[in-house]
């Protein structure tokens, strides 16, 4: 709550799945939310996700994955930006710039 209460940017960083392979990122959460819209920025180990209005917007993807594939891992439904970059550890993130 505290994190919500202070306005300022909420970025999460996670996995993109579970133990079992299915998408932590979900079209509905089966657990009471406190604040459904104060996640800006979603950071997993395949992708870049940022909300835009009341959707997410799939900005990036880890090397070695596709749009395709990232879609398919994940059970929301995702605005693609154009163009899909592609994640580079060894460069400034665009989280910075979002």
């Amino acid at each position: 709550m505290d994190l919500i209460a202070g306005g300022s940017k909420l970025i999460v960083v996670m996995e993109h799945g579970d133990s079992n392979g299915r998408s932590k990122l979900v079209r509905k959460c089966n657990y009471p939310l406190t604040a459904p819209p104060c996640v800006d920025t979603i950071v997993t180990d395949l992708a870049l996700l940022v909300r835009r209005g009341d959707r997410f917007v799939l900005e990036e993807v880890a090397p070695g994955f596709s749009v395709e594939e990232v879609q398919k891992l994940t059970d929301m439904d995702l605005l693609i930006a154009d163009p899909v970059r592609v994640m580079r550890p060894d460069a400034e993130s665009s989280i910075a710039n979002s």
